[in-house]
C-alpha cells in the first residue's frame, strides 16, 4: 500500500509540473469498482484554458530597467502538454524584443517502471533591437535549447547567439576609447548550466528559509567567443519573531577568457563581464556604477564578490500585513576588477579585498511585492568611495 500511495502521489505530482492544468483541480479519486488488493483509482484534473494573454510591467532580466511586456500562451498544442509562448517588450532600456519558447514536457523517456517519463525541453528563438547597459547597447538574435529536471533545480542548456554592441553615447559626453574598442560584432555558441535550491517562504519577499544558485558557462564551440564563466550567489534567511526577520547574502562570479586553452589568453567581450545592476540580486544599494571605469564609463569586470547584510520589520498596520510590506535596514560591500588589462592576475584579484578599494553603504527603505516584481525605495550613503557613487 506505502508502494501505491507514492506512485500516486509521485503521478499527481508529474501532472502538476506539465502546466496545462490548474493547481488546485488535480484529485486522486478512488472508485468503488476496485478492491483492497487491486484497488481502482483515477486521477482527475481540470485543463486550464488553451489560450491565455497578459500584458504588464517588469524588470529586463540582465538591465533592471522597467519594460512593457506582452505575453501571450498556447498550451497542449498537440495533446501532450506541449506549450507555445510568444513574448514582447518594449521599455526604459529595450528597443523592442521578441522571444518564442516551445514547450515540451515529459521530454525524457523513463527505464524504470511505474515511474513517469521526466524533464522538460525549451527551445527558443529570441531576437533584441538593442537593449541598453551602464555603457553599451547590446543587439541580439539566437536561438536556445535547455533541459531542466521536474523539480526546477537543474538546468542544462546550449545557445547560439549573434551579438553586437554599440557605445552608449549621451549628448554632452562622447564615449570613451575603452568602450569605443569593445564595441564589435561576436557569434557566441555555449554550454551551461544551472543549479537551483529555493527553500525561502517567499519568492520576492522572504523572511525565512534558504536560497542557493550556482552557474557555470562554457563558450566556445564554434563563433569568436570562448571563456569559462562561473557566478553563484546564497542567501540565508532568519525569522527572529512574527514581524522581525534579518538575512546575509554572499555573491561571486569569474569570467576566464581563453584563447588556443590557454586561460587569460585574450580579452572578455564587454557584454560577457558582469556588471552590479539592480537591488535584488547582488543587494549592492548606493551606488550609481561598480567596478572599473574609464571617463565616467562603467567597462564590467572579469570578478568580483559582494556581502550583503539586512534586517526587516513589518509593522502591526493592517495593509502592511495583508501585502507583506516591511521596513528594512541593510549594509553592503564588495568589489569589482578586470583581470585582461596587463597587470598580473594574482595581484588583481588580491587587490579586490584590501579594504582602501573596498565599496561599503548602509542605508533603510521599504520593500514589497508586486505583481511586476519587487519593489524598493531606499536610502543609501556609500561609508567609503566617491559620492559621485551615490
Amino acid at each position: 500500500m506505502k508502494e501505491l500511495t507514492e506512485t500516486i502521489n509521485q503521478g499527481a505530482k508529474s501532472m502538476k509540473s506539465i502546466g496545462i492544468f490548474k493547481n488546485n483541480s488535480i484529485a486522486v479519486v478512488v472508485n468503488k469498482s476496485g478492491t483492497r488488493l487491486s484497488p481502482d483509482i483515477t486521477i482527475v484534473a481540470e485543463e486550464k484554458k488553451p489560450y491565455f494573454i497578459s500584458a504588464g510591467v517588469s524588470h529586463h532580466t540582465q538591465s533592471k530597467n522597467l519594460a512593457l511586456k506582452l505575453h501571450g500562451i498556447r498550451r497542449n498544442i498537440f495533446g501532450n502538454g506541449e506549450t507555445l509562448t510568444t513574448a514582447i517588450s518594449y521599455g526604459q532600456a529595450d528597443a523592442g524584443s521578441l522571444n518564442i519558447i516551445f514547450q515540451k514536457p515529459k521530454f525524457m523517456k523513463s527505464k524504470a517502471p511505474h515511474t513517469p517519463d521526466f524533464g522538460t525541453l525549451d527551445a527558443s528563438l529570441e531576437y533584441s533591437g538593442g537593449t541598453k547597459f551602464s555603457s553599451f547597447i547590446e543587439k541580439v538574435a539566437g536561438m536556445k535549447f535547455q533541459v531542466r529536471s521536474d523539480d526546477n533545480r537543474n538546468y542544462f542548456r546550449y545557445g547560439c547567439v549573434w551579438r553586437d554592441t554599440l557605445p552608449l553615447t549621451e549628448k554632452d559626453k562622447p564615449p570613451s576609447n575603452s568602450v569605443l574598442e569593445a564595441s564589435k560584432p561576436s557569434l557566441k555558441s555555449y554550454l551551461s548550466y544551472t543549479f537551483l535550491n529555493d527553500s525561502t517562504d517567499h519568492s520576492l519577499v522572504p523572511t525565512k528559509g534558504f536560497y542557493l544558485k550556482g552557474d557555470a558557462e562554457f563558450a566556445g564551440i564554434g563563433g569568436d567567443v570562448s571563456h569559462v564563466k562561473l557566478e553563484s550567489c546564497g542567501r540565508k534567511y532568519f525569522a527572529l519573531s512574527k514581524s522581525i526577520s534579518c538575512g546575509i547574502g554572499a555573491f561571486a562570479g569569474l569570467l576566464v577568457p581563453t584563447k588556443d586553452f590557454k586561460p587569460f589568453g585574450a580579452a572578455s567581450y564587454i557584454n560577457d563581464r558582469f556588471f552590479l545592476q539592480g537591488t535584488r540580486d547582488l543587494k549592492v544599494r548606493g551606488f550609481k556604477e561598480f567596478g572599473p571605469m574609464d571617463e565616467g564609463d562603467a567597462l564590467g569586470g572579469d570578478t568580483y564578490f559582494a556581502l550583503g547584510a539586512h534586517m526587516s520589520y513589518c509593522p502591526p498596520i493592517k495593509a502592511f500585513e495583508d501585502y507583506n510590506i516591511r521596513l528594512h535596514a541593510f549594509t553592503n560591500c564588495g568589489n569589482m576588477t578586470l583581470l585582461n588589462d596587463g597587470s598580473d592576475v594574482a595581484d588583481r584579484m588580491s587587490s579586490m579585498f584590501e579594504l582602501e578599494g573596498l565599496k561599503v553603504s548602509v542605508g533603510c527603505g521599504i520593500v514589497a511585492p508586486t505583481p511586476f516584481g519587487r519593489f524598493e525605495f531606499n536610502l543609501a550613503k556609500p561609508v567609503n568611495g566617491n559620492l559621485g557613487d551615490v
